[in-house]
């Protein structure tokens, strides 16, 4: 059909076109609705007649303008041109469900529930007028954004009691569409002439099964696999097993209607619309759907009020408290988490989770005693648990009874040999104790355990670093890095290792490369990084780049003074004395804090290396007033100093005193040595000649 008009309608174009019909879109002239136009394509090969497949597409034309029903797409009209029927119906420019499970689009159990049950609000209504759609697949669903279902393509369907075409020829022409097969109940595949509204429920049944898995009940790797899977198998795979999140109830209910005899088969739509809205009130439900959100969809406000709507069925159903505590804990929000854990004692007292959990939440407002008692029930009840113990040595510790922590600890160590934590624990606990060597044999041994885990790694190379072992903290921290590239710290500390050990173009590099990957930061955990790399800078005569880098320390953290001071230290390198000074200056003018009397005592020593000893000796003085910051070595030197500056300033007053004295007679003496000098210049020919 070329694009133009017909009829009222204006074809904009075809929309679909399979082997039995085409489908057109179209415009009304007259409202300007946009309408869809469905037409038969006559089969000249098929075994039926051309009389009987104009036939056929009438009475799916007056099936379809029969019903109506919100979840139906709209039959508006039907008329012929030219001898040709056009059937046409509202535009839905929607998804089918097919196409979103091609798609891969997954469906909670809730919106499951709700697709399927307005087709069965839809069956019902078609049922009440004796119709049977007989073709219930995702082909014909078409589903909106906010999952609003509209139910389309009456080919197949026929009513109740009139003059039957079996499927087989209802379906000849589309077995090309072999998904429609698998949606056939076991009496409709069987090609039984008596069929009922049942075999509509068996196709909801696969819908709603796919729905939940994504994938049918009764496949095979060909339609025949398919077909003696089908008649032979008693139920489809179990739903939980691909879908944990699905409740008992609800795949109960699914496997009722997919039951091969029809007698024994959910009887209607209706029937099964009840069911579902009975188990809407089933808090599993809820709580299953609040997972499939958490896990699935990552909805974490969606998580919390699913399991919310569980609890209003059943305040204390055990699993959406449980769900709702960890979502809770997650958040911080530990009064709520701590009612939903004692709202399960309540009715399960022999719960040890909820013990646990309570522990937790004390241990984290360190309220160690009522933690180490929860931690001691949740054994109690679980002496098996080894995260319960592990918990309980880590809260003993906290309460200095370390000796009680090692015991757990050693026990932890003897059933479960293999596992890291409690070397990695009692490792911890000895380095506190100052056992440091202890503690870096049980952080070697949870390395052999778990040779790529950083939590292991990590400390041990800052042990290793910080006991002097330098090499084997060079290979750990190397190891870190294959498994954490990006970690910036284990990158500052490997770099840091590089300087002690004099490889200090290693050490820039890596500093470099670190401080460029990130764009050189300005936040307050880089200070120590810039300073390390200006270490590096001074150590390589690289004073200017040194300076650089000490200005980055103060762009980072602006009132640590430290950074001034190590800023004037490298002005005092490179014998800039005025601006070292002036950095100085700037300085004393802050809040000092504990650096006060270093800062005087610094800046005097500029002023002297500038030769002003007036202005050091000023300094001086006021380093001497700081007595709260004051170290007595340097109050001393402070003195010394002073004494020293006095005494060579009384010394130049003196000579100057002196010099002022004797400065006329110089003078004159001077005026007397010139005449002199003139007159021995002038008479000394005449001298010579007086001597010879």
């Amino acid at each position: 059909m070329s694009i133009g008009m017909l009829n009222k309608y204006r074809i904009i174009h075809e929309l679909t076109r399979t082997q039995n019909g085409q489908l057109l879109l179209a415009q009304h002239t007259e409202t300007g609705q946009r309408v869809v136009l469905k037409t038969p394509l006559f089969q000249t090969d098929s075994e039926f007649s051309l009389e009987e497949q104009l036939a056929r597409f009438r009475r799916e034309s007056d099936i379809h303008l029969y019903l109506h029903h919100d979840s139906i797409v709209p039959a508006l009209e039907f008329f012929e041109d030219n001898g040709r029927p056009f059937l046409v119906t509202a535009y839905c420019p929607y998804p089918t469900l097919r196409r979103l499970h091609e798609q891969g689009v997954r469906f909670s159990p809730l919106e499951a529930l709700n697709i399927v049950q307005q087709l069965c609000q839809a069956l019902h209504a078609i049922h009440e007028q004796g119709v049977i759609h007989r073709d219930i697949q995702p082909e014909n669903i078409l589903i909106t954004e906010e999952k609003k279902v509209f139910l389309m393509d009456f080919g197949c369907a026929r009513k109740v009691f009139a003059p039957n075409i079996t499927q087989e020829k209802c379906l000849q022409g589309k077995l090309c569409i072999q998904g429609t097969l698998y949606y056939m109940s076991p009496e409709q595949l069987l090609g039984q002439t008596d069929l009922d509204f049942r075999t509509d429920v068996f196709s909801l049944g696969v819908i709603l099964y796919q729905l939940l898995t994504a994938r049918l009940p009764f496949d095979g790797n060909s339609l025949q696999d398919m077909v003696q899977n089908l008649l032979a198998n008693e139920q489809p795979p179990a739903i939980r097993d691909t879908n944990p999140y699905v409740p008992l109830s609800l795949e109960y209910m699914v496997f009722q209607t997919l039951r091969k005899d029809p007698d024994y088969r959910t009887p209607t739509a209706r029937k099964l619309a009840l069911e579902i809205e009975a188990l809407l009130d089933d808090p599993a439900l809820y709580e299953a759907e609040a997972r499939w959100q958490l896990d699935q969809a990552n909805a974490r406000d969606l998580a919390q009020q699913y399991s919310l709507y569980a609890l209003q069925k059943d305040a204390y159903h055990l699993p959406a408290l449980q769900l709702l505590g960890a979502l809770f804990r997650e958040r911080e929000a530990w009064d709520k988490a701590q009612s939903c854990y004692q709202r399960i004692l309540e009715r399960y007292p022999e719960e040890a989770d909820a013990h646990f959990y309570l522990g937790e939440i004390d241990s984290h407002f360190q309220n160690y005693a009522a933690a180490s008692y929860r931690y001691e029930q949740a054994c109690q009840l679980n002496p098996q648990d080894r995260d319960y113990r592990l918990a309980l040595a880590r809260v003993l510790s906290r309460r200095s009874r370390q000796y009680q922590a090692v015991e757990h600890l050693q026990a932890l160590i003897e059933q479960n040999p293999d596992w890291v934590k409690p070397y990695a624990e009692l490792a911890g606990i000895y380095y506190s104790e100052a056992q440091k060597e202890a503690a870096l044999a049980y952080y070697q041994k949870a390395a052999e355990i778990a040779p790529h885990d950083p939590e292991v790694l990590y400390p041990l190379a800052a042990l290793q670093h910080e006991l002097g072992h330098y090499f084997q903290a060079q290979e750990s921290y190397e190891a870190l890095r294959v498994v954490d590239p990006h970690n910036t710290q284990v990158c500052h500390n490997l770099a840091n290792l590089y300087y002690l050990l004099d490889e200090l173009g290693e050490s820039r590099t890596l500093l470099e490369e670190l401080l460029a990957s990130h764009q050189r930061p300005r936040s307050p955990e880089w200070e120590m990084t810039y300073r390390l790399l200006a270490f590096v800078y001074t150590r390589l005569n690289l004073h200017e780049e040194a300076v650089e880098m000490y200005k980055y320390t103060i762009l980072c953290q602006p009132d640590n003074l430290e950074n001034y001071l190590y800023l004037a230290a490298s002005y005092r390198d490179q014998l800039q004395l005025q601006l070292a000074i002036s950095t100085l200056n700037y300085v004393a003018e802050l809040p000092l804090g504990r650096e006060e009397a270093v800062v005087y005592f610094l800046l005097a020593r500029a002023y002297y290396e500038q030769g002003k000893e007036k202005e050091a000796i000023e300094a001086l003085e006021k380093c001497l007033t700081c007595h709260r910051t004051l170290p007595q070595s340097m109050a001393w030197q402070a003195e010394e100093d002073i004494a020293e500056l006095q005494a060579r300033l009384l010394a130049r007053r003196r000579n100057k005193a002196r010099n002022s004295r004797i400065a006329p007679f110089r003078q004159r003496a001077g005026q007397s040595h010139a005449r002199q000098s003139t007159m021995n210049i002038l008479s000394f020919p005449g001298s010579r000649d007086r001597v010879v």
